[in-house]
């Protein structure tokens, strides 16, 4: 069998299988989960260390980080206030708009 999407790039690929939401919603994600791992490592913490500070499993927090696992809202704002940290929503224009706390 032929592969039908031989010499093309992902991106191409990507296009034909996806709508443009779903690849905007993905790579959101993406940058969600980049994000912690930052913030994470910003911190100084390990997984282990950072798990026990905001009252979670350390594999829990793993399959967060890795992309496996999309926490709830209620739950990005636990994991962030025991670290001083916030989840904000802010407009095109960069002013926070309103702040989950």
């Amino acid at each position: 069998m032929k592969n039908p999407h031989k010499g093309q790039t992902w991106l191409e690929i990507q296009d034909e299988l996806f709508t443009k939401e779903e690849i905007e919603d993905s790579r959101k994600r993406i940058k969600f989960h980049v994000a912690l791992v930052k913030l994470r490592e910003k911190l100084g913490l390990t997984q282990r260390e950072m798990a026990d500070k905001i009252g979670m499993k350390q594999p829990m927090l793993a399959r967060i980080e890795s992309g496996k696992n999309s926490p709830k809202l209620k739950t990005v704002t636990k994991m962030l206030k025991p670290l001083g940290y916030s989840l904000a929503v802010v407009n095109e224009a960069n002013q926070v708009v309103h702040i989950f706390k």
